[in-house]
């Protein structure tokens, strides 16, 4: 599955250390794009269009400013537009959430809203 990573940096909340560690409890579930992380390209802003387009699910790191973001309100737009789901995790929670927690939660919000258990 190929995850897209939304979040800002505005207001310092999150850092490099938080997105490297949640990326790394995440990377068994497939292919994470963290812009601040893997985009290593001369066209930047075209690299996380090209990202979105490929997402199977966008996980929106949630801080106090996050909606003051340009690109977050574009990338939530975009995900919207495919059908692509938005799971939210709040920037308080991401460093102290265990991988396996971090998994459920992705499988339960994932899972079909009409599928019985």
């Amino acid at each position: 599955m190929n995850i897209f990573v939304s979040y800002t940096r505005r207001n310092n909340e999150v850092t490099i250390n938080s997105l490297i560690n949640f990326s790394n409890k995440i990377n068994s579930l497939g292919k994470i794009f963290i812009d601040l992380i893997d985009n290593n390209s001369d066209d930047k802003q075209n690299r996380i269009v090209e990202e979105l387009k490929k997402a199977e699910l966008l996980i929106l790191i949630k801080s106090k400013s996050i909606f003051n973001s340009e690109w977050v309100k574009f990338e939530i737009e975009s995900a919207n537009e495919k059908n692509i789901p938005i799971i939210e995790f709040n920037i308080n929670d991401i460093d102290n959430l265990t991988e396996k927690e971090i998994e459920n939660k992705i499988m339960i919000e994932m899972k079909p809203k009409n599928a019985s258990g």
